[in-house]
């Protein structure tokens, strides 16, 4: 009897994830970490000679978080971006490869691995090229986030 609910609950549990829950418990600490990061280099910008003297000259909190304190942070956020990049496109391509992706009518990397790996010993291709396209569309993310993120390391 426990077993045949336990049959039926995850049955039904795999009717309702696709559509429904998208959680991916991994981006949340990812997220915070990178949120500290950029809280902290905020704080540190606030504390600068330039912006103590762009408030003594009378700017105002906009104006020296425009003018001063945004040029200095957006590298860093940037950098970040880029990184998230790679995870993003990695998330996309394991919810099409599922089938929890976008639908039919929309090309998606995962979809696309999904739908031919049925042809995988008639015709390896149809596999190997997206998924190189993938690896090669993450690694180049992951290149350009690094190498921002060493940029701004050096100020």
């Amino acid at each position: 009897m426990i077993a045949a609910a336990r049959t039926i609950l995850a049955r039904d549990l795999l009717d309702v994830w696709p559509r429904k829950i998208y959680y991916f418990p991994r981006s949340g600490k990812v997220l915070v970490k990178r949120l500290r990061k950029v809280n902290n280099d905020t704080i540190v910008l606030r504390e600068r000679d330039y912006v103590e003297a762009a408030r003594v000259m009378g700017g105002g909190n906009l104006t020296v978080l425009v003018r001063h304190v945004l040029p200095h942070l957006l590298p860093v956020v940037g950098a970040y971006a880029a990184l998230s990049v790679g995870w993003a496109v990695l998330f996309e391509s394991a919810l099409g490869f599922l089938g929890a992706g976008v639908q039919e009518p929309a090309a998606s990397i995962g979809s696309m691995l999904g739908a031919h790996l049925i042809y995988f010993r008639s015709d390896p291709a149809l596999i190997a090229i997206p998924a190189l396209f993938l690896g090669a569309l993450v690694i180049a993310a992951n290149l350009v986030g690094e190498s921002l993120r060493a940029q701004t390391e050096e100020r």
